[in-house]
């Protein structure tokens, strides 16, 4: 689940129980005789189930016809409780006209919170209720309120935070075998080509492929399968330097990015790999290729491809370095 589905799913939870909360809601207000407020919130569930079936297709349309419905909503309360001296009006409004405001967006959160506070003294000053005891308590929930809200803005994002922390740290990492995934080691490859840009020393990377690996997953199976890449790469890990960056690139194929080092380095290095895959109990093919000048991140794979195939088909070296021309 990424952070979208998350927002998704939490503000569906938010939608659902103030759904059932207006029912309760409407009610006390037919009862109480506001009516303009009770048609006012009917129109406001419309929206809210209108929000529920379409969020995730046309998630701004649905939070925006929302955010804005309540800023409308929330002032018609605050006028019907300064106004009509509806005080036993609880400061509900505002509270989730915050919480929606906050969870899909921050800024809105705070123009929310400065929306509450601006209508509530306009209307206040303009009906000349200042020394009233019962507005101190209104007052007072409105303060708490916000206060109560402020807490929950921050504890939320820093979930937010430490979720998104999360997911990109996963994103980093193959899930099966805890090698670097493909777009990580695709982004270290572009930085060490900067680098080399720069001015620094080329570098190496090694793509190694399994041989026969359809052949065990279809006689030992899959969960075997499994074990053997991750012994796989445990045993790249056991060889490479600290320095040195060992990412799946796809099934049974893996890369290996050696800053630093030029093609016989990284030849001599691949051949203690390939010493220990075998103790893993399975065999695997290498293409080395240095970096040049002028070569994308994908061009120099090609180039490592290239002398895997050789690799793979000499049936003797089983590492082959990409030859210039």
């Amino acid at each position: 689940m990424d952070l979208f589905d998350l927002k998704v799913k939490y503000i569906k939870i938010l939608i659902l129980v103030s759904i059932v909360a207006f029912f309760l809601v409407i009610a006390f207000n037919i009862y109480q005789g506001l009516m303009t407020l009770a048609y006012a919130e009917i129109v406001f569930l419309f929206i809210l189930l209108f929000a529920v079936f379409n969020l995730e297709k046309r998630y701004k349309l649905s939070v925006y016809m929302i955010y804005l419905y309540s800023l409308f909503l929330m002032a018609l309360v605050i006028h019907v409780q300064v106004v009509q001296n509806k005080w036993q009006l609880a400061v509900w409004m505002p509270v989730y006209v915050l919480a929606m405001a906050i969870i899909t967006d921050p800024k809105g959160g705070v123009i929310s919170g400065v929306f509450v506070i601006l209508v509530s003294t306009v209307f206040i000053y303009r009906i000349g209720k200042i020394d009233d005891p019962v507005l101190f308590f209104y007052l007072v929930q409105l303060a708490i309120a916000i206060i109560l809200v402020s807490i929950f803005y921050f504890a939320f994002y820093e979930m937010w935070r430490k979720y998104g922390e999360l997911l990109r740290e996963r994103a980093d990492f193959d899930a099966l075998t805890g090698a670097l995934s493909r777009r990580k080691i695709l982004e270290l490859i572009d930085l060490e080509i900067e680098r080399v840009k720069r001015g620094g020393k080329s570098f190496s990377i090694l793509m190694l492929d399994l041989d026969g690996f359809k052949r065990i997953n279809d006689e030992m199976g899959h969960l075997y399968g499994d074990k053997v890449l991750k012994d796989v790469v445990a045993a790249i890990r056991s060889v490479i330097r600290k320095s040195d960056y060992c990412g799946r690139f796809g099934g049974d194929e893996f890369l290996v990015l050696l800053p630093l080092t030029d093609a016989e380095g990284a030849k001599v290095l691949a051949g203690r790999i390939l010493n220990e895959v075998r103790k893993v109990g399975v065999g695997a093919s290498v293409g080395v290729a240095e970096y040049r000048d002028g070569l994308s991140a994908m061009e120099l794979i090609s180039q490592a491809d290239k002398a895997l195939y050789g690799a793979k088909s000499s049936r003797q070296d089983k590492v082959v370095v990409f030859q210039y021309s």
